[in-house]
């Protein structure tokens, strides 16, 4: 819409804001909460959201603020969604599978973006850009769908944590104590500040020095992917 590196980045700054200062309060949350009506209420927000641009791009009346504020409100509701769906993979196998659980995941996550871009892209190129919209809502319904069905008496459910106050704090302080774990916050924040911008240099790269087609666009983002389903795959086998 604007051609802009600053409104790329501004826009991800809204998105994954949240997340950066208000992330270990939405674990927080989670921790207190039933994860599974947590995560019901939350994948349904997002449906919600999705559809909501999708019906904006149909009628011509998105615009540039209207992204950003979607862009907030995606940020705000992944602040709790992402905590208590990593939560939930605990809930799902227990803690004796989780290692494995969580590469595999990870690796399902992956796939999803080295896939879904590629199709997305074929979409665009085809039928605009509302269908990527719709479709994603559809893909969240299905995921509260899921949940509701899931047999709730064979969860490995912890008890919530209490409330009380100082619970971030005592988080960082272990995070604090514990080696392994500092060292990978401090690597993971390195990544994230100097490493993580793909989705600015990828959309700028495709538009200004490749020709900008949405079919070409899909092809990158969905080679970015390709690395970490392998890396996943291969830590689940080591596991």
């Amino acid at each position: 819409m604007t051609d802009s590196g600053l409104a790329l980045g501004l826009t991800n700054a809204l998105q994954f804001g949240p997340l950066v200062f208000f992330g270990l309060y939405g674990g927080v949350v989670a921790d207190r909460f039933d994860r599974r009506r947590l995560l019901i209420v939350t994948q349904s927000a997002l449906a919600l959201l999705a559809a909501a641009i999708g019906l904006l791009v149909v009628t011509n009346l998105i615009q540039l603020w209207i992204i950003w504020l979607a862009a907030l409100l995606l940020g705000l509701i992944m602040s709790i969604d992402r905590p208590a769906l990593l939560s939930f993979v605990k809930d799902l196998v227990g803690e004796a599978d989780l290692p494995n659980a969580v590469a595999l995941n990870n690796a399902v996550i992956s796939s999803g973006r080295m896939i879904g871009p590629v199709i997305s892209g074929l979409l665009i190129a085809s039928f605009g850009m509302a269908p990527s919209f719709f479709i994603n809502a559809i893909s969240f319904s299905l995921v509260v769908f899921i949940l509701m069905m899931v047999n709730v008496a064979r969860l490995h459910v912890t008890r919530p944590a209490e409330r009380k106050p100082g619970q971030v704090r005592e988080g960082l302080s272990y995070i604090r104590r514990d080696r392994v774990l500092s060292l990978t916050v401090i690597a993971m924040s390195v990544v994230f500040v100097a490493a993580y911008n793909f989705q600015v240099l990828v959309p700028l790269l495709t538009s200004r020095m490749l020709g900008g087609s949405s079919e070409l666009y899909g092809v990158m983002m969905s080679s970015l992917g390709l690395g970490a389903v392998t890396g996943s795959l291969l830590i689940a086998s080591w596991v």
